[in-house]
């Protein structure tokens, strides 16, 4: 599937491009910017992974999964379109600020807090956990993501 095909793959300043292992690059597209500042490290090449939308966070009978699914789905997300959680997760990345950053064995962690867009047309405030792991090629991925408690 080509992402220039499919508007649902299209964001603002980005697109999500399919990888042969069913993932989205974020990358980019059009005019960037020079005074855009970029509040993730290389977000514009961050991972969102198939596996951890449709298997981990619209998942409900994941074990580690904490009610994740319930919240996405009753936003109108589902597995089959597990793509417009990606793109929603995708577009806070690009413009929420670090809210907190920690160095782990695994690699640096970065918490970011904002609205998304959901197709039942709210737009609730979650908490994304990105990672670039340690030894790897500084690839932000995307590790977890759920409702922010205010």
């Amino acid at each position: 599937m080509n992402a220039h095909l499919n508007p649902l793959l299209q964001g603002e300043g980005f697109c999500l491009i399919p990888t042969w292992f069913n993932a989205f690059w974020l990358a980019p597209f059009g005019r960037v910017s020079s005074f855009e500042r970029m509040k993730l490290p290389n977000v514009l090449s961050a991972v969102i992974e198939r596996e951890k939308i449709v298997d981990y966070l619209l998942n409900p009978t994941h074990p580690d999964n904490g009610g994740k699914a319930a919240f996405f789905l009753s936003l109108g997300f589902n597995q089959d379109d597990w793509h417009n959680l990606a793109m929603a997760l995708g577009k806070l990345a690009k413009k929420a600020e670090i809210t907190k950053s920690v160095e782990t064995i695994h690699g640096c962690k970065y918490v970011l807090e904002g609205p998304i867009e959901t197709p039942g047309g709210k737009s609730p405030k979650v908490r994304t956990v990105w990672i670039v792991d340690r030894g790897r090629d500084n690839t932000l991925r995307l590790v977890s993501a759920y409702p922010c408690q205010e």
